[in-house]
């Protein structure tokens, strides 16, 4: 009995305001390009990038020329435009980005000026309620956000303005779509290592030592291949016989007592210097590096003869 004593209660209020004017609706209405939305048009096929790129990266921009906006939402009615990005992104770490499907890559947009979406525009009423934006250029930018997974982003809408009026009821209406017009295949740039990195320094007696830095050098070469071209750099680490600072000095693991390894740059004469990136220039497809290594002798040290044995780690950083 509560429930129909409150539909009656309901029923009586109704009859109560019959004959009152019903609210106001505002019929909001594009006014210019035939009263079609705007259209920015994204055509990206490719972006390839380091899958260990730093966040903030920008992979890829476009830069799209709109013509104007021009909208209203009828006389003395407040219109506003509401910018938002495409179903399923969401906020990253990296200011004013959103996720993609593809890990470690996100997007941006910006319009009109210098508004990052998702915004909103209100524009005033005025007295004939006419709105308008000048003839702008959208940018949209593609930014890494994270490690960088291969594959395929799917062509679909970016983003969307919608013109509403909300200070009332009103029928809403999208004002532009940014849409991916192809998909766009996600390439990671690497490397591979395709030599052999083992080095014979081969046999020597200690006399052969005697009263020299070492023995001579043998020349070994490192040999890459990236199927994409890429900025590489290099970095040797190893441990250093105590005490001793010369560059390239590599501590040996065997029983031979006196000696240290020395790796060695092309030239066959300068210490590699381990710990620190020596770049490699843009690689492109298979490229050969040579490098030196010899025994050292230690000067503050007495030889004994016996075996050595040593090894470096050498690390590529790809962008």
């Amino acid at each position: 009995m509560k429930f129909l004593k409150h539909l009656l209660a309901i029923a009586a209020l109704i009859t109560g305001f019959v004959g009152m004017p019903a609210a106001s609706a505002a019929t909001c209405s594009l006014t210019a390009n035939g009263g079609q939305p705007l259209r920015a048009e994204v055509n990206i096929s490719t972006i390839t990038a380091a899958s260990d790129g730093s966040p903030g990266t920008v992979l890829a921009t476009r830069d799209i020329p709109l013509s104007n906006l021009d909208y209203t939402c009828g006389t003395n009615v407040n219109a506003e435009l509401r910018m938002a990005m495409g179903t399923g992104s969401a906020l990253t770490a990296v200011e004013n980005v959103y996720s993609t499907t593809i890990p470690g890559l996100g997007y941006r947009i910006r319009w009109p000026a210098t508004t990052w979406w998702p915004n909103a525009l209100r524009c005033s009423a005025t007295q004939n309620g006419s709105c308008t934006i000048t003839p702008t250029a959208l940018r949209i930018e593609f930014v890494q956000t994270g490690p960088l997974a291969a594959g395929t982003m799917a062509a679909g809408t970016l983003g969307t303005a919608t013109l509403l009026a909300p200070d009332s009821s009103s029928n809403q209406l999208t004002a532009l779509r940014v849409i991916l017009m192809t998909p766009i295949s996600i390439a990671v740039k690497s490397c591979a290592v395709t030599s052999d990195v083992q080095v014979n320094l081969g046999d020597h007696a200690l006399s052969d030592l005697a009263g020299k830095a070492g023995s001579p050098v043998v020349k070994f070469p490192l040999q890459f291949n990236c199927p994409n071209p890429a900025a590489v750099g290099i970095t040797f680490n190893g441990t250093a016989p105590f005490g001793y600072s010369t560059s390239g000095l590599i501590e040996n693991n065997g029983s031979a007592t006196g000696v240290a390894v020395q790796l060695l740059d092309s030239s066959g004469f300068m210490g590699v210097r381990l710990g620190k990136e020596t770049s490699l220039g843009t690689i492109s497809g298979a490229k050969t590096v040579n490098y030196n290594a010899r025994i050292y002798r230690l000067p503050a040290a007495t030889m004994a003869a016996g075996t050595v044995d040593a090894f470096a780690v050498f690390t590529l950083n790809i962008r």
